[in-house]
């Protein structure tokens, strides 16, 4: 009944902010400042109610809160749940062109994170073009200087991080949910065949969360 509650209060708050921008976006001379008055009280009375609700499922069905509504974990809840040879590796590339993009490693002992020195556009370039020869139907070649740049730019800021750590757990983003990191190229492979390139995979093994 709570669940359902609260599912009811939401499908009304979506149709009255859609009924509130309607009624603000009229011209001055056809708006009703009393019908927006009473929206606008009306959605103060279903954000109250919506957090009692939430209060009250808290309090008696604390698991199905934690289930649907799961908060963020600190870095020192996320540490305790890693074992001594593990890392969690966050990526996220910046959305926009002028948007920074970070790169955060979390182990037992605590977290670092750094600024990715590459604009994302350019990131999503160098992406694209790796990820295209990877295609089966693709008759480029893979390149693997790109692959090393890529995890210069990438992963070079924490390679000390995760340096040591035989399992990497990876979130990350934007383009790079289509590149599987495993192919990045932790040494210059300039003069080797792909054979012995040194690819990611041979250091960690590598497992991707959502």
């Amino acid at each position: 009944q709570l669940v359902r509650k609260d599912q009811d209060l939401s499908a009304e708050s979506d149709k009255l902010d859609k009924d509130l921008i309607a009624a603000v976006s009229k011209p001055p001379n056809h708006r009703d400042a009393n019908r927006e008055a009473i929206i606008r009280k009306r959605l103060g009375e279903i954000a109250d109610a919506r957090a009692e609700v939430g209060r009250i499922l808290g309090q008696r069905f604390p698991d199905y809160a934690a289930l649907s509504k799961p908060q963020p974990l600190s870095v020192s809840d996320a540490s305790s749940l890693l074992t001594d040879d593990e890392a969690l590796v966050l990526i996220d590339l910046g959305k926009g062109k002028e948007d920074a993009s970070y790169v955060w490693v979390v182990d037992r002992s605590g977290a670092v994170w750094n600024t990715i020195d590459a604009k994302s556009e350019d990131l999503e370039a160098k992406i694209a073009a790796l990820r295209t020869s990877l295609d089966p139907s693709s008759s480029k070649p893979f390149d693997a200087k790109l692959a090393h740049e890529l995890y210069k730019l990438i992963l070079g800021s924490v390679e000390d991080s995760i340096a040591k750590k035989p399992r990497l757990l990876m979130v990350m983003n934007g383009a790079l949910t289509s590149l599987p990191p495993q192919v990045l190229v932790t040494n210059d492979p300039t003069g080797k065949d792909l054979k012995s390139t040194d690819w990611l995979i041979r250091r960690h093994a590598i497992a991707i969360l959502p």
